[in-house]
Formats: C-alpha cells, structure tokens, sequence
C-alpha cells in the first residue's frame, strides 16, 4: 500500500541528522533546535525562543493529518533524540513496534512522528503555536508531493492551499489586533 511522496526519505533525513548530531558531539553544544523545511516563506516572523517554554516540543498548529506536522518543529538538547529517534526506535524496537503498527494501516509520516513521540513517554512535553509559514516553490522548481497553484500576485507556486490559507488567517489576525509582534505572540503561543 505505497503512499506518494517522501516520508521515507524524510525518516533517512531525520537519522542521519541525529548521527551527525551525536557523532560530533552537537546536542550539549545547543539549548535549542529548529528543524524546519527549507522551503517556507513566513507571513510574520518566527516566534522569539523565550515565549516557547524551552522543556516542550513546539509544533506550528496545523497541518496535522492524523499526527503532528513533519515541516517544522523546535526542541531543546533533551528532547531531540525522543523527536529524531524513529528509524532507530524501528530497527532496535522493530518487535514491539510492529505489534504496536500492524492493526494500522492508514500510517503517514505525521502519524508516526506522534506514535513515536508517545513511545519515547514525551507526548505530554507538546505544545503548539501560530501557523505563520507556508511553503512554495519556483516556477521550474520540481516537487515529490503536491505541485501546488501559481501565484501571479507572489510571483511562484504555493504548495499547499490550506497551509497558506492558514498562516494567511494569523497574518491578518496580527494585522488588525493593533498588538505588537511580542504582544501578539503573547496571546497566541499556548
């Protein structure tokens, strides 16, 4: 039941990132992590470090699908590896994992990110923020997934409608609270 895309190759990404974290010693050089994609044009700047409580795992509040969202996420030195740790936890854990998996057959990347989190006994550090990205792509730029709508107005394509409806919304929200970005940030990052 091959799905399209690119989870798998966003579960090498992840490993090999953690690899490289831990075999050049990485982790206890950083308080903080951002793993994002590479892609995302942000409606309003990304949340300062200080509001989002250090101790949890911060998640953009949408783009769910059944799980928490593969695009973006910030973690501390402690709970990067419970993050990163999949395609290990499926190799040394491969048993109980597939006890755990085979009565699911509706699996996705952001499904498996949730279920790991919960195997690792860190589900309960997740919070959320404003979904302020969306992501895009040139004219001759090439995608795995979804090609996305041309923006005249923007000049490129917007990958994902309701992502950019999303951020869009929390754009305009800011823009007519009369808030600062801090204040605003403030009221919205829970």
């Amino acid at each position: 039941n091959e799905q399209p895309g690119s989870a798998g190759i966003l579960i090498f990404f992840r490993w090999y990132l953690l690899k490289n974290l831990i075999e050049n010693n990485l982790i206890n050089n950083y308080d903080r992590f951002i793993i994002t994609r590479s892609d995302f044009i942000y409606q309003l700047p990304h949340p300062k470090l200080e509001y989002m409580d250090e101790k949890y795992i911060w998640f953009p509040n949408e783009e769910y699908y059944g799980g928490f969202t593969d695009r973006h996420v910030v973690l501390n030195k402690n709970n990067i590896i419970p993050y990163l740790n999949i395609f290990n936890n499926m190799c040394l854990r491969s048993n109980e994992y597939y006890i755990k998996m085979k009565t699911f057959s509706e699996w996705n990347l952001e499904r498996l990110i949730l279920f790991n989190l919960k195997q690792n006994n860190v589900f309960n550090l997740i919070k959320e923020f404003p979904y302020i990205m969306f992501s895009v792509r040139n004219k001759n730029g090439s995608t795995r997934w979804e090609k996305g709508k041309y923006s005249n107005e923007l000049g490129y394509y917007i990958k994902y409608e309701r992502e950019y409806i999303k951020s869009s919304n929390y754009k305009n929200l800011f823009d007519n609270s009369g808030l600062t970005i801090d204040e605003f940030y403030k009221n919205y990052i829970k």
